[in-house]
C-alpha cells in the first residue's frame, strides 16, 4: 500500500498575515504505519511570532506515529475550545 500525503496551505489575514501549512502523511489502510503530521507557521506580514522566547519568521513541528497524531489532534481541539469565545471574526 502506498503512503498517502495530503498537504493543505492557507493564508490568514487580519492586521497581520500568516500562512499555515499542514502535511498529513501515512498509510491509513495499513494500521497507520509511517504516519506523521507536520504543521508549519510562516509570517507573511507583521506577525509577532516567537518560538522558545526568540523571534522567528517561521517554525514547524512534526508528530510521528499514530498515537502521536491522535494526541496532537486532541490537544489541538482543546486549544481551539479554550480560545474560542463565540467571536470568530477578530479583524
Amino acid at each position: 500500500m502506498k503512503d498517502e500525503v495530503r498537504i493543505v496551505s492557507e493564508e490568514f489575514v487580519s492586521h497581520n498575515i500568516i500562512k499555515v501549512t499542514l502535511t498529513d502523511k501515512g498509510n491509513k489502510n495499513d494500521n497507520y504505519h509511517n504516519v506523521s503530521v507536520t504543521v508549519k507557521f510562516e509570517d507573511l506580514a507583521s506577525t509577532s511570532l516567537y518560538l522558545n522566547g526568540e523571534y522567528c519568521d517561521s517554525f514547524e513541528f512534526t508528530f510521528e506515529g499514530h498515537a502521536e497524531r491522535y494526541t496532537f489532534l486532541e490537544a489541538f481541539k482543546m486549544i481551539v475550545r479554550e480560545l474560542s469565545d463565540g467571536t470568530e471574526d477578530r479583524t
